[in-house]
């Protein structure tokens, strides 16, 4: 593990590592990346189904088109695909990217 002794607890810099706060109980609990809850999620139900999406073509009814689905592994390699693909266009660690989409 690496000394954090140093580090500040908080910081306006994106790039300047922090010291976390570790408690009792639940505050004890080792933090995590959003990437590596979701690894553990795809570990534990790697051909499950994660997502499902009807794609619809013009003049199709939604009864008539089929559903698609995605499972945890799938939609885990497309999240490796969207982040390759940010990276060849300049991306860089500390990066920034913000998604607007409809529900």
């Amino acid at each position: 593990m690496t000394d954090t002794s140093s580090l500040p607890f908080a910081t306006h810099k994106k790039d300047q590592p922090v010291k976390i706060r570790l408690g009792e109980g639940l505050a004890g609990v080792e933090p995590q990346t959003i990437i590596q809850a979701f690894d553990n999620v795809v570990e534990k139900f790697g051909e499950k189904p994660a997502l499902h999406q009807k794609i619809m073509k013009a003049g199709e009814s939604a009864a008539d088109t089929p559903w698609t689905t995605w499972t945890f592994q799938e939609y885990r390699n497309n999240v490796d695909s969207f982040a390759k693909s940010l990276l060849s266009i300049g991306f860089e660690k500390f990066d920034i990217v913000n998604i607007l989409g409809f529900n």
